[in-house]
């Protein structure tokens, strides 16, 4: 239990527990995938390069960093499969890949005088994307991090200042 990283790590500890929508981790929906490729590549040479919102992530998606950074947003992406590979390289600069929360993560690179950031590795929620993280970080970085969407957070946020609220009140009687 406290190795876990993911919600899909905690699934068969805490399957028979009765589940609110708070805390319970969203099933996938069918719609996230399917759909043409919008973008197979990013490069970043003395600048940047930027993949979020709505695209299409498809099944080998090449990044490239020299003397620049680049970031890879996949928590609003529709997956042309249901893996995603990722071939990072970042020479003096960096790639950093935002992995839904419920994805099942594979990172496995190399770090030649930099970071090859493993920490969000672990197993997704059943029916998720898997997304498999490669490459070579050489006098720079390459980061993955787990994090919910945008309204998934601002979600959860109200849901705490309501509790918080919900305490004061309480408090108060």
């Amino acid at each position: 239990m406290y190795a876990a990283k993911t919600y899909g790590d905690l699934e068969p500890i805490t399957r028979d527990l009765p589940q609110e929508s708070h805390s319970a981790p969203r099933t996938p929906s069918r719609d996230r995938f399917g759909g043409t490729p919008t973008s197979t590549m990013g490069i970043a040479i003395l600048g940047g390069f930027e993949r979020k919102g709505g695209w299409v992530a498809p099944e080998t998606f090449n990044a490239v960093a020299f003397c620049g950074g680049g970031v890879v947003d996949l928590r609003e992406a529709r997956f042309s499969g249901p893996q995603v590979t990722i071939r990072a390289y970042a020479v003096m600069g960096g790639v950093h890949i935002i992995v839904p929360e419920d994805a099942e993560v594979h990172v496995g690179g190399l770090g030649i005088m930099g970071g090859f950031d493993t920490r969000a590795t672990g197993t997704g929620a059943p029916g998720a994307p898997r997304i498999v993280v490669t490459g070579v970080a050489f006098w720079g970085g390459v980061s993955v991090e787990r994090k919910a969407t945008e309204a998934e957070l601002e979600r959860r946020k109200l849901e705490r200042k309501e509790q918080r609220r919900e305490q004061r009140r309480q408090l108060g009687q």
